[in-house]
This record gives C-alpha cells, sequence and structure tokens, in this order.
C-alpha cells in the first residue's frame, strides 16, 4: 500500500494516468485487505467520514435525477466513493507517516523540475502532466505545505538527508506554484500558513530558525520569478478596474480575470432564481455559453471557478450542504486525534481542497479528485489507526495495574 501511494504522488507531475492508477490499485489493495481482516466496529468519528465521502456523490445524483439533467456531471465527485474501502484499511493497518512525507517531498521536487523545464520550453505558464496549469501548482503547493507541516510535527525522527529533502520540498513546491502562475493557490498559502501555525499550537514545537529560513526562500523565491508573479496579478487589478468602468465584453488579455467575476455573478444570478435546490448543471451551462457568445468569457466553461458558487448555482442549498458534510465530516473525524501529525496532515489537505476551491471547480478535473480522495482517505484512516493503537495500549496499561494492585 505505502509503495503504490508513494509511486502516485511522485508520478502525480510526471505522468498523466498516475492519479487514476493509483486510485484504482489502492481500492483493490483495499478490498482485499478487508476481505481478509476483521473489520474492527466503527465509532462516531469513523461514521463522520464515511458520510463525509459519500455526501457529494448522494447529493449530485439526487439533484442530477431532480432536474431530469445527464449524469455526466457525477462521474468525477463519485470518485470519492472509493475513499471508503481505502479509510477502512488504512485504519486497519496503519500508513507510515515519513514515508509518506518524504514521498510529498520527492512529489514537489519533481513538479520544481518540470516546471523549470516547461518555462525554459517556452510556455508562459508550467502544467506538467496534471492538465492544467491550476491544478499543477496548487497540488505542488500542497506538497510543499505537507513537507513544511513534516518539519514542524516530527523534528527529531529523521536525519540530516531527509531534513534536506524536506526543506527542498517546501522550496520547490512554492517554486511550481509561482510558475504555474495559479493565483488561486496563492490566495490559499497565508491562511493554510495560519492553520499549520495553530496546529503547531505548542510553542516550544516551533522551530523559529526554520519559520524564518523558511520566510526568507519564500522572499527569495518570490523576487527571481517576480516577472511572472506580475504578470499574473497585473491583470487582477486592470479587469477589477475595467469591471466597474465598463458593461462591455472585455479585451482578450483581462478575458480571463473579467470571466472568473462574470460567472460568479452568473452563479449567483442562478441560485437567487433557485435558491433551494438550484437550476441544475445543464441550464447553468447554457447559461454561460450564453454570455460566451457575448464576448464575456471562453466557451466550453461549465463551471463557476468557485466551487461553492457552483454547487449553488447546479443544486442551491442542498449543494452547499453537501460540501459543508465533506468538509464537517472529516473535521470530526480527526478532532479527538488533531494532536498526532497525521490528523493534523488531514486537516491541511481538508482546508486546501476547500480553500483551493474558491477560486477553481475542485470536481472539474478527474486527476485532481482522484488524488484528493487517496490523500482524504488515507490521512483519515491513518490518524484512526493511531488513535485506537492509544487507546489499546492505555487500556492494557490500566488493566496490568489493576492486576498488579489486585495481586
Amino acid at each position: 500500500m505505502e509503495i503504490i501511494v508513494c509511486a502516485m504522488l511522485i508520478g502525480f507531475p510526471l505522468w498523466s494516468p498516475a492519479p487514476a492508477v493509483g486510485l484504482t490499485s489502492m481500492v483493490l489493495l483495499s478490498c482485499f485487505i478487508l476481505a481478509r481482516h476483521h473489520l474492527m466496529p466503527l465509532q462516531t468519528e469513523d461514521w463522520a467520514v464515511i458520510i463525509a465521502l459519500l455526501a457529494v456523490p448522494g447529493v449530485t445524483a439526487f439533484g442530477l435525477l431532480l432536474h431530469h439533467d445527464s449524469l455526466w456531471v457525477l462521474d468525477r465527485p463519485a470518485r470519492l466513493l472509493f475513499g471508503v474501502p481505502i479509510f477502512l484499511a488504512v485504519r486497519l493497518l496503519g500508513f507510515n507517516f515519513h514515508r509518506f512525507t518524504l514521498s510529498a517531498a520527492a512529489a514537489a521536487v519533481g513538479s520544481a523540475g518540470i516546471a523549470i523545464v516547461d518555462l525554459l520550453g517556452g510556455l508562459e505558464r508550467a502544467s506538467g502532466q496534471a492538465g492544467h496549469p491550476i491544478v499543477f501548482g496548487n497540488t505542488a503547493l500542497l506538497f510543499g505545505l505537507l513537507c513544511v507541516w513534516s518539519l514542524m510535527s516530527t523534528p527529531n525522527t529523521r536525519g540530516r538527508l531527509a531534513h534536506l529533502l524536506f526543506l527542498l520540498g517546501v522550496i520547490s513546491g512554492v517554486l511550481a506554484s509561482i510558475a504555474s502562475g495559479s493565483r488561486g493557490g496563492w490566495i490559499a498559502l497565508p491562511p493554510l500558513l495560519m492553520l499549520m501555525l495553530i496546529l503547531a499550537h505548542q510553542p516550544h514545537r516551533l522551530n523559529w530558525k526554520l519559520l524564518i529560513g523558511l520566510a526568507a526562500g519564500f522572499l527569495l523565491i518570490g523576487a527571481l520569478l517576480h516577472q511572472q508573479i506580475y504578470a499574473r496579478l497585473t491583470p487582477v487589478v486592470d479587469g477589477l478596474r475595467f469591471v466597474l468602468s465598463s458593461s462591455d465584453a472585455p479585451p482578450s488579455h483581462l478575458i480571463s480575470v473579467v470571466a472568473r467575476l462574470d460567472m460568479w455573478r452568473e452563479a449567483l444570478e442562478a441560485w437567487r432564481q433557485s435558491p433551494w435546490i438550484g437550476i441544475g448543471p445543464d441550464q447553468f451551462i447554457a447559461r454561460l455559453s450564453a454570455r460566451a457568445e457575448m464576448g464575456f468569457m471562453e466557451p466550453g466553461r461549465v463551471h463557476a471557478h468557485n466551487e461553492f458558487l457552483t454547487q449553488s448555482a447546479w443544486f442551491g442549498v442542498m449543494g452547499v450542504l453537501g460540501l459543508m458534510t465533506l468538509l464537517l465530516g472529516f473535521v470530526k473525524g480527526l478532532s479527538k486525534a488533531w494532536r498526532s501529525a497525521w490528523a493534523s496532515a488531514g486537516l491541511i489537505v481538508t482546508a486546501s481542497f476547500f480553500l483551493f476551491g474558491l477560486t477553481d471547480s475542485m470536481f472539474s478535473m478527474m486527476n485532481r479528485v482522484e488524488l484528493y480522495t487517496v490523500l482524504l482517505a488515507l490521512c483519515a484512516g491513518a490518524a484512526r489507526h493511531e488513535q485506537m493503537a492509544q487507546v489499546n495500549e492505555r487500556k492494557e496499561s490500566q488493566d496490568s495495574q489493576a492486576g498488579h494492585c489486585q495481586a
């Protein structure tokens, strides 16, 4: 199981089928494990994770039937269902945190290498084999953040070589994110770092030299890639000025920013039209197509570039409740073990899913859904395994002490 996950993470930026192969292999192996082992009784935290994985696919299926829409939208959210056997299998056997984070570090370094090759090859935005620059950049940033968390949470459990690899992974993740031009990842970075500081709530656990060094590294990368950052941020300001001053179709160099604002406005209008159940994906796509014909966005848009607004337009309050169930289910499932490295990593992965979803549709790309399905199920399962092992150890210790007292 560890080999599959390691290969999947490292292969994500390098080989496009890696997420699909990794998810399929994990599901098959998990089913085999569950068939050969006795499943321990499920507790409240376990049911919370399982319900979280079922929520969005369930709401999507019900909403599509309600609106009599085509079922193609269900394809990507349904991948979350495969997280259930993975969660149960990892909950049963556990997973090595150090190998997991080492794989994330290797994936971040590989992403940076691919980003450099793409930029030297003349591409404006690096995308590797991830299929889209946003997916590539945000995923590389997540890998880098997992390296940061490994440095913060387990500072004394690795050698110097691993320490250097994690540091390189952090820098590489940020470099690949900047090279991808994913502004949404940059927006999500401050709250994610704030979450990590909160999770490392004990002051003596914070390595201030490390934090200062990482901050200096971020500034250095920003200085080296300031032209790419400037080229991505300038259209945002110009686009906002254009929207506030004109109602005409935008010029080509501003269409990306103006299109997102227009999609958000269309999503809000669709939600206002039918707040409880939405208008369905087909009608919303028709509205976006009409705006594209008027020159406000590129043709072929199917979502609002914001997962909450997309779900609001498609399925109304029902869709937002599905997303909130996904979020709160994992928070509940990890709540009692949140001080462990695995549980905190799970919260970081969960938070990244929703923070990245503020500027993109997280269910728009199959490889991203497959990757997050494995990561969410893996972190939750490993955290629950550690928690149950600690409970059993305490019970055995108490029983042993009680036996000595009776003797």
